[in-house]
């Protein structure tokens, strides 16, 4: 579903908007093997992923796979100050440190307050509202690849692999009511699927379904 104001999505294809040049955007170099990939946002993508041998993330005949097509208005997002941004997405562009933290793996205080009462983590941040925390501490296993089809679709390939696709509809719900990234992003494709476990030796898939 797409929930960015039209006037901020232009047609595949399509003319740019007017008096908005569109700036040169590079994919990521290669991520090293053990560090975090970067979206085009510039953000580490993938941080706080479970890991994929917990056994709580798959269901013994196979797991459920979310795929999303996110376009991504770089050039607008770009146009924000830096400070702006890692308050929207809740993490620091250059460590991907949460900002309620120093290391990029530090886990995210989603109640730490300032002296004002307002969160450090802001009520609208990306970080925040995808917080396992708020799903009773049910993850689910993510990966992102970057595509660039030209200046007017550019983004990230999402899949997210969970026993139960009710978690991601719960997290896509608040994203799409209160995320500070959303007037940047449009959903172009989805789809919902059921991964087979993989086949012992002489077997085939799904044969012990």
């Amino acid at each position: 579903m797409d929930h960015r104001p039209a006037d901020r999505a232009p047609p595949r294809g399509g003319p740019p908007r007017r008096g908005r040049p569109l700036a040169p955007v590079r994919l990521p170099a290669p991520t090293p093997d053990g560090r975090t990939p970067r979206n085009l946002f510039g953000f580490k993508d993938g941080t706080a992923n479970p890991d994929p041998a917990d056994l709580a993330l798959w269901h013994r005949d196979g797991t459920v796979l979310v795929y999303r097509r996110i376009r991504m208005d770089t050039v607008a997002f770009a146009a924000l100050p830096a400070d702006r941004r890692e308050l929207a997405t809740g993490r620091r562009a250059a460590t991907g440190a949460p900002l309620t933290g120093t290391a990029e793996h530090d886990d995210p205080d989603i109640y730490a307050k300032h002296p004002d009462g307002s969160y450090v983590i802001p009520a609208t941040a990306h970080v925040r509202l995808s917080s396992p925390r708020l799903d009773g501490g049910a993850r689910m296993l993510r990966r992102g690849w970057s595509y660039d089809d030209g200046p007017t679709d550019r983004g990230l390939l999402f899949c997210a692999f969970m026993p139960d696709p009710a978690l991601f509809t719960r997290v896509q719900t608040r994203l799409a009511q209160r995320d500070a990234l959303t007037p940047f992003l449009t959903h172009t494709a989805s789809a919902v699927g059921w991964v087979l476990p993989g086949a012992r030796e002489g077997g085939t898939l799904g044969d012990g379904l």
